[in-house]
């Protein structure tokens, strides 16, 4: 069976999380080589078509097409004719460059670019079929973008939140936190409501509905495609899903979000603070990405301006979590909140939200 070589892209941090996700779809762990950044994959073309069906941490996946040294600008371009462009982008179609040098001799990104393009034969606009090129230590890869817009953007979010949560990310914490849908979730600082929505999707079997890059090459399998989306996975969604925040626009647009998602009556959204909040009466999973200083707009979190009142708010967290036996997974910038739950917390992974670095962890 043929085999594409690929590149998923992942946040840094959730590669291990993104790792498990591919295996998932049957690719033997063998081939399966993650790393900063990212991971190294050989699937055959129905497992790429699943992955943007199915997986929820990965951003974008690249095609690789072509690899070889380049130290001149002729080795270069032969090593762009060698690759069957006409595979996925039409003769005349606009491409989107990327290009990337490291401590190479071809080191100028601007020049790259146009030798690429001038064996390329096409126009380079924002929004075509995305070429990549990247140049390390005189190494070249292309690849072409098999998903075109990235990954996170699952369509169902309308409204802009103060400090929205990246859907990988709250996919990775779902995952991280080994809720399996057979028991309460709750978000109680859900916000537009991600975490909820990402955690009722994946536990009711819905994928991904979305234009991809692949479905307009010239080489995709229109079969293989219709197989792919006609797979489907059981419906595990058997206990309540609860988004919850005290602000009455973040519950609002949380509604919305949960309509869009075509999760109505999966999710029930709450407008309340924590205190005044309904969980249900047997243990379930918090999964939370509370407030913290530098998220928000706040000084310096636990020890700036407003820290008391975090330090409480965790506090509070840590109580309903530890009187309910509730498992709690929290994405936070600082220890000191993190101590204020009076939980035990073990990490889980480490990455980076809106460029704060920031750690998962769980308790109980």
């Amino acid at each position: 069976m043929a085999r594409t070589s690929l590149f998923v892209v992942v946040a840094p941090g959730l590669e291990a999380l993104a790792a498990a996700e591919l295996a998932e779809l049957g690719i033997p762990t063998g081939r399966i080589r993650p790393r900063h950044g990212g991971i190294d994959v050989e699937a055959t073309t129905r497992q790429l078509y699943a992955m943007h069906r199915w997986s929820r941490i990965p951003s974008r996946v690249l095609v690789r097409v072509g690899t070889g040294t380049a130290r001149r600008w002729g080795e270069l371009q032969d090593l762009v004719r060698s690759v069957d462009w006409t595979a996925y982008v039409p003769p005349g179609a606009a491409v989107e460059l990327h290009v990337a040098s490291h401590g190479s001799v071809l080191y100028h990104q601007g020049a790259i670019a146009e030798r690429v393009l001038a064996v390329l034969d096409r126009p380079d606009a924002r929004g075509g079929q995305g070429v990549h090129v990247r140049v390390d230590r005189d190494r070249v890869v292309l690849s072409v973008d098999a998903s075109g817009e990235l990954l996170h953007r699952r369509g169902w979010r309308s409204t802009a939140h103060r400090a929205p949560l990246r859907t990988t990310l709250a996919a990775a914490m779902v995952r991280a936190s080994g809720w399996d849908g057979a028991t309460p979730l709750v978000d109680p600082m859900a916000g537009s409501g991600t975490i909820a929505i990402e955690a009722a999707a994946w536990a009711a079997g819905l994928p991904h509905d979305r234009d991809v890059a692949f479905l307009h090459w010239p080489s995709f399998e229109p079969g293989t495609w219709a197989s792919v989306r006609g797979e489907r996975r059981p419906d595990r969604l058997l206990a309540p899903v609860i988004a919850a925040d005290r602000d009455a626009g973040a519950a609002d647009a949380c509604a919305d979000h949960v309509r869009a998602a075509g999760l109505d009556g999966r999710v029930t959204v709450q407008h309340a603070p924590l205190s005044a909040q309904t969980w249900p009466g047997e243990p379930g999973t918090v999964v939370v990405n509370p407030p913290y200083g530098h998220r928000v707009g706040g000084a310096g979190g636990a020890g700036g301006a407003g820290g008391r009142d975090l330090r409480d708010l965790y506090a509070a967290l840590g109580r309903r979590v530890r009187d309910g036996g509730h498992r709690l997974v929290l994405l936070t910038d600082d220890r000191r909140l993190e101590a204020a739950t009076g939980l035990d917390l073990v990490e889980a992974f480490r990455t980076s939200n809106g460029g704060i670095d920031v750690r998962c962890t769980i308790a109980g």
